[in-house]
This record gives structure tokens, sequence and C-alpha cells, in this order.
């Protein structure tokens, strides 16, 4: 698929501020670890109790339709990896003409892998497969994916005087996203992120998150469908 930018990337730098939980109040700069350290806590403070990670945020209507067809078959092992290009265009037909999205879908039934892809217009054949990087990966990490954080692009991050946190983060205007999502019966995944998590080098955490059992098992998926 050939894919051109709708608009040109804009690397953006803001500023976000909030009251600290330090008791002293003079000027610091922060460690990776600080900074962490506050935005855990300030996820701890505004995310609702009752807030869940939805999969229906990710998937378009085409693809909530069919891994519900494949629930109601009582299949319980479905893997879901969502590559979602806004501001792209693409002259392939099956996508919609700006932003597409496209989603590979992997399932185990009676011992078998089978998968598929699903765009905005076309579905495509299903197919066996040896082995689904997206399952098992999950099966063999689930635990390891589960503990861990995908921190965003952030260059640095301080508290005033005043008590108040910020930090310099990087925001880039149309720029590739990705969901991984996996079901093994009761158990499920969901992660989601920026391309740029991964990419941008002056990112504070660029080192870390490439470190990440995350990084690996989307890069390996990658390389399994195909996909640069």
């Amino acid at each position: 698929m050939h894919k051109g930018k709708l608009t040109m990337n804009k690397l953006l730098i803001i500023s976000l501020l909030f009251f600290a939980s330090n008791i002293s109040f003079t000027q610091k700069v922060l460690s990776k670890e600080e900074i962490l350290d506050e935005l855990a806590r300030i996820e701890k403070l505004y995310k609702r109790k009752d807030y869940v990670e939805k999969l229906e945020w990710s998937i378009d209507s085409v693809t909530k339709l069919f891994y519900d067809s494949l629930k109601n078959k009582n299949i319980d092992t479905i893997g879901i990896f969502v590559e979602y290009l806004p501001g792209y265009i693409s002259n392939d037909t099956c996508d919609q003409d700006q932003s597409p999205k496209k989603c590979f879908i992997h399932w185990l039934k009676n011992d078998k892998y089978y998968s598929t892809v699903l765009t905005q217009f076309c579905d495509y054949k299903i197919k066996t497969i040896k082995s689904s990087t997206i399952i098992d990966y999950y099966r063999n990490s689930r635990d390891d994916l589960k503990n861990e954080k995908i921190p965003p692009c952030i260059s640095s991050g301080e508290i005033d005087e005043n008590g108040q946190f910020s930090i310099a983060a990087y925001f880039i205007d149309h720029e590739p996203n990705y969901t991984i999502f996996c079901k093994i019966a009761n158990d499920s995944i969901l992660i989601r992120f920026n391309e740029s998590d991964f990419e941008y080098q002056e990112s504070l955490f660029y080192k870390d998150n490439r470190s990440l059992k995350t990084y690996s098992w989307y890069k390996l998926i990658k390389n399994q469908i195909g996909i640069e």
C-alpha cells in the first residue's frame, strides 16, 4: 500500500502543570524515575475507578462484528493488531482515502491458527498460519507485558518554587498509532501506543521503551504480518 501524508508531521512541545506531591517547594529538575513517580501519582488521582480500556475504541464496526462472530463460535483465543494512520492518504481501494486503518486478526480453533485482515472496504481471505506472534508471545510473557508501562515522549521535568510539576512533552501531529489486543480464555490485554513512543530519540525514555517486552512484541508482530 502506498501511503502519503496528508499533512507534515509537526512536533509540538507543551508544558503540563500539576501540584507536586513534594512538600519542599525549591525548584528542582527531576530524574526519569521522579518523573514517572509524579505521572503515576497524577494518573491515580484523576483516573476513574470504573475506567476500563475498551477494544471498541481502537477498532471499527467491521472488525467489531468479526470479533463478536468469533466469540459467538466459542473461540476464546484471539489476537488483534491495529495499524491506524491518521492524516495519511492511501491509494489502496480497500482503504478509506484518508486516515486508513488496517486490523490484523489471529485466532486459534481446534489447535490450528487462522488469520485475516480487515479494512474499511475489504475483507481479506481467511488463511491458516503456523503460529501467531500476537497470541504466542502474550501466552509466554503475559505477566511482564501486564506490568509494563510505556512512558510518553518527554524531554524534561521539574518542580518549580510554587510546587508545580511540569514536563516538556512531545506530540507529533498525524503519526501512526497502534493497538495490540490479545484474549486467551478469560485473560486479556489491551495496549495502545504511538510510533514516536519507540522511535523519538530525544525522549528521556527512548532506550527504556525500546527495552520493553512490548516493543519486542510489536516488532515481531510487524515482521510476521509484513508491514514496515
